[in-house]
């Protein structure tokens, strides 16, 4: 069972926070940044809400927890690289590359020296990392 988590970015500062994810009365996107479900009381931040991401449970070959919205690389062990966006469409997280090509996440970690993930940036602070040139193609073992 994965641990319930989201991320988005403060509201005038720009600064990340981490934490459970509610809306107030007046409908502004809030974020806490300690464990609900354990009853721990924490601050609450006003956050802009197309920054909101979930955590999908896995974490990168440097045990970087991966996000909704996160820019992914992953390295094949032919060390074929692809770039692309989590997110999470028809009930499973995905690695979406250009196009209409995507690929199950969690076909894309290292079981037997199958693809690689590693962090690179988000859609937020990073965009350009999408614009690449290399036209993807699939990756061994996502099939």
């Amino acid at each position: 069972m994965r641990a319930i988590e989201f991320r988005g970015k403060r509201e005038g500062t720009g600064r990340w926070v981490h934490g459970s994810y509610a809306e107030d009365s007046d409908e502004k996107h809030i974020i806490n940044n300690t464990d609900l479900s354990q009853g721990q009381r924490g601050e609450w931040f006003k956050i802009d809400p197309d920054t909101v991401g979930e955590y999908t449970g896995l974490k990168d070959s440097n045990g970087v927890k991966i996000f909704e919205g996160d820019i992914v690389k992953s390295t094949s062990c032919m060390d074929e690289t692809y770039v692309g966006e989590v997110s999470f469409r028809g009930g499973e997280w995905l690695l979406d590359l250009a196009g209409d090509d995507y690929y199950p996440l969690y076909r894309m970690q290292d079981y037997e020296n199958g693809p690689t993930l590693e962090v690179i940036g988000n859609i937020h602070d990073n965009p350009e990392l999408l614009k690449g040139g290399n036209e993807p193609s699939v990756p061994p073992g996502a099939s």
